[in-house]
């Protein structure tokens, strides 16, 4: 090989490097110049002074690293409380309007009303051979919604005919003696008694409560 020829087969190298450099510059800049983020198409304009498009690219790079910034602490955030429960509030007269609340018992057999229960329909005591049956019967119409099955052992029982199942889960419930409180001590709050995919529950400040009152 020539070695004369070893300067020009550089220097085309380096032509066809800045040429790209050129080419890659002139496409950031034509990008730029027709983007929506505010202050990077000033960077590129050849109008500006370098000194006022050094301002600009500072400008720029400090926006973008606040953006980085606030995006990573939400994300941090988010990662350690996925879940987050918050309020609207009208920030005028900073009024917390309580939210629609339903309380549902775990629980929902008390077994003193349960024996009074059996005892009123079918005339069977506490010490009664068949009482654990009845209550089983009873805790299985408390909790139709688990399973359809547990009826399976009662489908031929004449004596449970004609029974109302939701007066049964109603007689049964335990009490209610929960206290709904909020920063306006002049607000009252009315337990609503509703029928639910879970059973019988209460319901405060719904207006769907109405329509699926047990009342």
């Amino acid at each position: 090989m020539d070695h004369r020829a070893q300067p020009g087969i550089i220097q085309a190298i380096i032509d066809a490097i800045t040429f790209g450099i050129k080419l890659f510059y002139k496409f950031v800049g034509d990008f730029c110049e027709k983007s929506n983020i505010h202050g990077l198409k000033f960077v590129f304009n050849p109008k500006f002074h370098v000194f006022e498009r050094l301002m600009w690219l500072f400008c720029v790079v400090l926006a973008s690293y606040g953006a980085y910034a606030i995006s990573s602490k939400q994300y941090e955030r988010y990662v350690a409380n996925p879940t987050v429960i918050s309020l609207e509030r009208d920030y005028r007269d900073w009024n917390g309007t309580l939210p629609a609340i339903s309380i549902c018992y775990h629980r929902r057999v008390d077994e003193g009303r349960a024996q009074y229960l059996i005892k009123r329909l079918w005339n069977v005591e506490l010490n009664d051979k068949e009482y654990p049956y009845f209550l089983e019967y009873v805790k299985a119409v408390v909790n139709i919604n688990e399973s359809f099955t547990k009826f399976n052992r009662f489908a031929n029982d004449k004596r449970l005919e004609f029974i109302n199942m939701l007066d049964i889960a109603k007689e049964v419930h335990p009490i209610i003696n929960s206290v709904i409180s909020s920063f306006d001590s002049n607000a009252e709050f009315v337990m609503s008694e509703i029928i639910t995919e879970k059973g019988i529950c209460y319901s405060v400040n719904s207006i769907l409560a109405p329509l699926i009152s047990t009342v």
